[in-house]
């Protein structure tokens, strides 16, 4: 089973190499060796899953939607590259400490619940870098220019007492679990840059140069390590849906308005839907990778309810369910490193309104009061409002953008455990 928690944990070994100089040297070098590695994190303390299938009749107006945790999320990783310089500034050198030597994304496929290929790629050589301070990572998605990320899905869910399962050609089917056969998706976005929380100066030290030379080695490099954690983390939990187009809150879901439905797209390579708009379906959204130091991160996920109006002909319910989780990933010392939304669906959820399960929030901001200004803009900008005007990383409620992006709405906000 995929953990839900996190890709794994990259250490970075730096080093200067103790070799002899050659006469075209110019300056001494650094080698990296990077090392991918489990997440010590506990798994036994779960999270709290879906509750128990709800059988429900079809006619009435309640969703007949399912999320789920995957058992394989593939992605294509084309390459990953350490930089100095301003953690916002992207056209600064970078220096690659993993590289897929493949040319489309087919070819740098990364299976996220097994990690020994990836890990076996990132131990085979150690990469030479010059002496800097190295301030972001980079993560690239796309092997194409111009070209699209890939995300598989391989899982199943249960409908009405019926398990479903991932088909290539179909998006989902009736069948046993073990026959489950991954999806393909693509999404625009085809990278990420990191800043880290400490940054790597590669340098030595006075002490570090008279220890060398009283070994004397003065015709070499001084051997100087030094070592600094970096944590790629994934949440997985609830990265996909599955559902049956049996009535209009299922469509309300997915298009955002059962009248929208015709203009979703469904299909394509980058629709985030699969299937058939009037039967069976799968959908799930982009992903991205995020970073934070050695210090041990946790994730923290909200279920969200819009809790205060009804959605079209639809009666208000008084307590609604929720259709989607914001999710806040934070370092131990407390600083937030990223946020998002994803879908959380379950099957017979009754909503007032709908909520937008795919939100990356790019411009995260701590308010005087500890609260977190959310917005999905990866730049200031003044013509974005902010998703979240203050989310706090416990129990609440407050007030957030509709789908609009104009309008706000209460919400109330819940940990899942």
């Amino acid at each position: 089973m995929l953990s839900p928690w996190t890709v794994g944990l990259l250490a970075f070994g730096l080093l200067f190499a103790c070799s002899k100089k050659e006469e075209s040297d110019d300056e001494q070098k650094i080698t990296v060796q990077p090392q991918i590695l489990r997440f010590p994190l506990s798994e036994t303390a779960g999270l709290k899953k879906n509750p128990g299938t709800r059988l429900i009749d079809p006619s009435e107006d309640t969703s007949l939607m399912q999320s789920f945790t995957p058992t394989s999320i593939r992605l294509s990783i084309k390459d990953i590259s350490i930089s100095s310089g301003d953690p916002n500034d992207w056209s600064s050198q970078g220096y690659n400490i993993y590289n897929c030597e493949g040319s489309t994304n087919a070819d740098c496929m990364v299976e996220v619940s097994n990690l020994q290929e990836f890990e076996d790629a990132l131990n085979a050589a150690p990469v030479e870098l010059a002496p800097d301070t190295y301030t972001k990572v980079r993560v690239g998605m796309c092997a194409e220019i111009g070209g699209k990320q890939t995300v598989e899905v391989t899982g199943s869910a249960t409908l009405n007492g019926v398990t479903y399962i991932t088909d290539t050609a179909a998006g989902i089917v009736a069948g046993a679990v073990a026959d489950a056969k991954p999806v393909t998706f693509e999404f625009s976005g085809c990278g990420v840059q990191i800043p880290l929380a400490q940054a790597i100066t590669a340098e030595l030290t006075e002490e570090q140069i008279a220890e060398a030379e009283a070994e004397d080695c003065t015709e070499c490099a001084p051997s100087v390590s030094a070592t600094v954690g970096l944590r790629l983390l994934f949440d997985s939990y609830n990265f996909a849906a599955m559902g049956n187009m049996l009535n209009n809150a299922t469509k309300e879901l997915v298009a955002y308005g059962a009248d929208a439905l015709d203009a979703k797209a469904f299909n394509q390579a980058d629709a985030d839907c699969k299937g058939d708009k009037a039967g069976l379906f799968l959908c799930t959204q982009r992903t991205a990778l995020y970073a934070t130091d050695d210090r041990a991160p946790q994730i923290k996920r909200f279920a969200i309810a819009l809790n205060d109006e009804a959605n079209g002909s639809r009666p208000l319910v008084a307590t609604p369910d929720p259709t989607v989780y914001t999710g806040l990933m934070l370092r131990s010392d407390g600083v937030l490193l990223a946020a998002y939304t994803r879908r959380s669906v379950n099957e017979g959820a009754a909503f007032n309104l709908q909520l937008k399960g795919d939100e990356n929030f790019w411009l995260m901001e701590t308010n005087a009061d500890g609260s977190f200004k959310l917005t999905e803009g990866a730049a200031p900008d003044p013509t974005v409002n902010p998703t979240y005007s203050a989310f706090k990383a416990e129990n609440h409620t407050g007030e957030r953008l509709k789908l609009n992006g104009i309008d706000l709405v209460p919400y109330t906000a819940t940990l899942i455990p």
